[in-house]
């Protein structure tokens, strides 16, 4: 799957979680922008720390550095538990019921010969195992990125001020992790298509084993 392809389907799946709970777009846009404090506090505080001992700076200028590192894990700590014990949640449910829900109708108003297409019922499959998931997948998974991204630029330019040779030591060691990502997401997305075709054969039998509706119904067809 192309770049481009990766960033349609993505940008389809951000625009369903807006849809149903704007506020947990922004919320984790601002978990992303939070990494910028990171390096901040734990580089750059205590080296101005020791910077303030070694050359016997008033003790108040250590305090005001080290209330500051606090001040910053602290309300970090408290946003982060709200974001992910109160938003996130309410988030999971909204989405996932819309959009469940969602394809519940598209499937109600489609003829009954689509599902005697093996292709369409692959999809269909996949899309009823993946629609709610992929959404909040997307969601973390952006928020994640800009957090690395964020967290890294934030990281470079501390670096850069205190010694440049570490900067080279840090590109390699991003361009790596993210090649390795990259390479997981293909394997992963290959290995998930190879099992729609099986859960699809499961899911009917599920549906036919334990779903009165379905218990007198005998295919002769393939599936």
């Amino acid at each position: 799957m192309r770049f481009r392809d990766v960033y349609k389907n993505n940008l389809f799946m951000l625009k369903f979680v807006w849809k149903y709970y704007k506020i947990y777009i922004i919320t984790s846009i601002l978990i992303s922008f939070s990494s910028i404090l990171t390096p901040l506090a734990d580089v750059l505080g205590p080296k101005y720390i020791i910077d303030f001992i070694s050359q016997k700076k008033p003790f108040t200028w250590i305090v005001t550095v080290v209330i500051l590192i606090f001040s910053i894990e602290i309300l970090k700590s408290i946003y982060y538990s709200w974001y992910y014990k109160f938003i996130t949640p309410r988030a999971h449910n909204k989405i996932k019921g819309g959009i469940n829900n969602l394809l519940m109708q598209k499937a109600a108003s489609l003829d009954l010969e689509c599902y005697e297409n093996a292709d369409f019922y692959d999809k269909y499959t996949r899309a009823l195992k993946e629609a709610d998931i992929r959404a909040l997948s997307v969601v973390s998974s952006t928020r994640d990125f800009l957090l690395s991204l964020v967290y890294a630029l934030t990281l470079f330019g501390v670096i850069v001020t205190l010694d440049p040779i570490l900067l080279l030591i840090s590109v390699i060691s991003m361009l790596l992790s993210s090649l390795f990502g990259l390479i997981s997401g293909k394997c992963q997305f290959k290995y998930e298509r190879l099992l729609t075709p099986f859960e699809k054969h499961l899911n009917y039998i599920k549906r036919v084993f334990y779903e009165v509706q379905y218990s007198k119904e005998i295919r002769i067809f393939p599936i």
